[in-house]
């Protein structure tokens, strides 16, 4: 089985704007190894210098997720909250129920556990 290949913005910064390392994250995109976590995520939405720049990791990201209905910005602080309680082994506590089974779920297809408690809002 192929190993999955998590990049980092050091690489993939230059290979946004000139291509540079293109072998290795073309490769990757190609065989379905790429890997583009949360963080990175919002390392390059950071480094946008222009809407065209936003636009086109848009479109990326909307590519990569496989749902183009998720928008990044808006969910990468539930990821690594979903994520960082999955990690402690803790339940998460919240009131958006949607989303956070919508990421209890992406956990369960990786082989980890998301305990969730939904309270009502009052």
């Amino acid at each position: 089985m192929a190993v999955l290949q998590l990049f980092d913005s050091s690489v993939l910064i230059p290979w946004l704007r000139s291509r540079r390392y293109d072998e290795v994250v073309t490769a990757a995109l190609a065989s379905r190894r790429f890997l583009l976590c949360t963080v990175v995520w919002m390392e390059l939405y950071a480094g946008t210098r222009t809407r065209a720049d936003k636009r086109d990791l848009d479109r990326m990201v909307a590519a990569l997720s496989g749902n183009g209905a998720i928008e990044v910005r808006e969910h990468a602080n539930d990821v690594l909250i979903a994520l960082s309680a999955s990690r402690a082994g803790a339940e998460l506590v919240t009131v958006n129920r949607e989303d956070m089974e919508r990421w209890q779920g992406m956990l369960k297809r990786s082989r980890r556990r998301l305990s969730l408690q939904v309270v009502e809002e009052s």
